[in-house]
């Protein structure tokens, strides 16, 4: 994974930068971070509900994923897309 804790998980998925199953290693980057001074829930990208349906059911994450993909974008693009890119 490329992407740095600069940039949100979200983002990092839908720019190419990292793959969803990455989502842990994000993660524990930013348990370890000493400068991260935001929520875990913003560092991903999440609305706070997000947050709260991901960590009940880790199966959601694309679902989440797909939900900030712009709509022009959204007719294009499918969830298989992110999942493989």
């Amino acid at each position: 994974m490329s992407a740095n804790l600069k940039m949100t998980f979200v983002d990092a998925v839908l720019s190419g930068h990292a793959e969803m199953g990455e989502i842990d290693a994000f993660v524990e980057r930013w348990h370890r971070s000493r400068a991260e001074r935001r929520s875990l829930a913003s560092a991903l990208g999440f609305t706070a509900a997000e947050y709260r349906r991901w960590v009940a059911d880790p199966s959601v994450l694309s679902a989440i994923i797909a939900a900030h993909v712009p709509p022009v974008v959204r007719s294009m693009v499918t969830t298989a897309d992110l999942v493989h890119a």
